[in-house]
């Protein structure tokens, strides 16, 4: 029977080489070793800059086979961040992994070298140099560190990163059209799951445990899906009427899309539009369990305006394509892409939100939404906007706690206890 850490590094080797998320790469891992792995593929992905500052200290070098880092990586996760496992059945499992004597002796080593002299598995000192101190810390590569810090500040950055460093909870959106959030916390509670409300959005639940999302209340039956608090909160600021016209611009996996016909109690028509027909699938059946029968996804490039609609709808949803560094917490993965690609974000962001805005009416309304905190997305993407298209404004908001004096928001982890997200309410003036 195969060392359940064979399946770990087997992952991990297939990630580094063909470039996979990790949500992909479990379909190979046996049903009843998947929760683990799961756990070990995120922590080890999330803190894999700290492990290998590490394994050069313990090992005075920083070239090594892929495969004896990986090990590496794998004893080390254990033995400094899941104490409930035996030091010795760590180094134990993990040197068993190995594939010849040498291998297994290094391994071996470095691992009882850490247990022995755990003061070699400390950070370096934060002033030498504030930078790499982050990005060591946190296991941000240091040119993201630099891109952060340029933007917010250095004590912005820590703060977003320490917090981008915690376990968020499951967060569902109930829907509303079949229970109430009251009456499916109480099915929770019955259930022996400790759940709780969001603290911002009237219809969100927070649920702490590791529980796999099919086997909570109501599923099959479609009383909620998943959906972050700040994703939530971004449909409510829109409010979006019964009966209304709304167009979904960018809308796979279709949370928005959702959150908008149960605000419209399921009356009216929802247009959710993407450019993957892959993903289109992803609409309809996310709509078919939850019972949302107004909603019609279409294939459609959302940098052209789909003539038909041009100045029909009465709100749109311009959630574009970004860097995606708001969800550091729940993919570890981001960190890892390369910042330079991120440069040519901001024209296409640009490019979807001139197009969207066609399809408003007179006095229609546009959420302009990223799942990013960088402010070349956000903040500089609608002034761009605004200065070239004079018939729109920004429209001061408030709701469920939360307000904005000039139209934009930034959701921060740290300060909200969502995911890093960023709203901009538009009215198309009349």
């Amino acid at each position: 029977m195969k060392n359940k850490n064979t399946y770990v590094l087997e992952q991990l080797l297939r990630m580094e080489e063909e470039g996979r998320y990790i949500a992909l790469s479990l379909s190979a891992v046996p049903r009843e070793h998947r929760g683990y792995v799961t756990a070990m593929l995120y922590g080890i992905t999330e803190h894999k800059i700290t492990l290998d500052y590490y394994i050069g200290v313990l090992a005075q070098r920083s070239e090594m086979d892929a495969t004896t880092r990986h090990l590496l990586r794998i004893g080390l996760y254990q033995l400094l961040y899941m104490d409930h496992i035996p030091p010795h059945a760590v180094v134990n499992q993990t040197v068993a992994l190995a594939r010849n004597k040498g291998e297994a002796g290094f391994v071996n080593a470095i691992l009882r070298t850490a247990l022995r002299e755990p003061q070699k598995c400390t950070l370096p000192p934060r002033e030498k140099n504030p930078r790499r101190y982050l990005s060591i810390a946190y296991s941000v590569p240091l040119a993201l560190v630099r891109e952060l810090v340029s933007s917010l500040g250095e004590a912005q950055t820590e703060d977003f990163l320490r917090a981008s460093a915690e376990k968020a909870p499951l967060c569902i959106r109930v829907n509303t059209l079949k229970t109430t959030r009251e009456a499916w916390l109480t099915q929770c509670k019955e259930a022996g799951i400790s759940a709780r409300p969001t603290t911002f959005a009237q219809n969100g639940v927070l649920i702490d445990q590791n529980i796999p999302v099919p086997t909570l209340p109501g599923f099959d039956e479609g009383l909620f899906y998943v959906q972050d608090e700040a994703a939530q909160l971004a449909v409510e600021i829109l409010s979006p009427t019964t009966g209304s016209f709304l167009i979904d611009t960018c809308a796979a996996p279709g949370g928005k899309s959702f959150a908008a016909s149960l605000l419209m109690e399921g009356k009216g028509q929802v247009v959710s539009m993407d450019i993957h027909t892959s993903k289109k699938s992803l609409i309809s059946d996310g709509a078919q369990r939850l019972k949302l029968e107004n909603i019609s996804p279409i294939t459609h490039d959302s940098q052209m305006p789909k003539a038909e609609f041009v100045g029909k709808a009465d709100y749109v949803i311009c959630d574009v394509p970004c860097s995606g560094v708001g969800v550091l917490r729940k993919k570890p993965e981001i960190r890892y892409k390369d910042v330079s690609e991120w440069a040519n974000l901001p024209a296409l962001q640009q490019s979807i939100l001139s197009a969207s805005s066609t399809y408003l009416k007179p006095s229609g309304k546009l959420l302009y939404a990223t799942c990013t905190i960088r402010p070349q997305e956000n903040r500089e993407v609608v002034k761009a906007f605004l200065a070239s298209h004079p018939d729109f404004s920004l429209l001061p908001f408030s709701f469920g706690g939360i307000s904005s004096a000039d139209g934009m928001l930034t959701f921060t982890p740290q300060e909200h206890g969502t995911d890093g997200f960023f709203v901009a309410l538009l009215c198309r003036k009349s």
